[in-house]
């Protein structure tokens, strides 16, 4: 498991894929959050995780 809005574990684990199997040939992003309440509701960094996770990594 990899946390991709962390930028360093996901180029790490990556790194550990190519090593262990030689290429990276179909990777399978399952990911996606959703925080409960009004945009009023939730923190900057909750309002920014959730963009991360489901527009941007995908």
């Amino acid at each position: 498991m990899v946390d991709f809005i962390n930028t360093d574990s996901a180029l790490k684990i990556i790194k550990e894929i190519r090593k262990k199997a030689g290429s990276l040939d179909i990777l399978i992003n399952n990911a996606g959050i959703m925080k409960e309440g009004t945009v009023e509701d939730i923190s900057l960094e909750e309002w920014n995780d959730h963009l991360t996770v489901n527009l941007t990594i995908p």
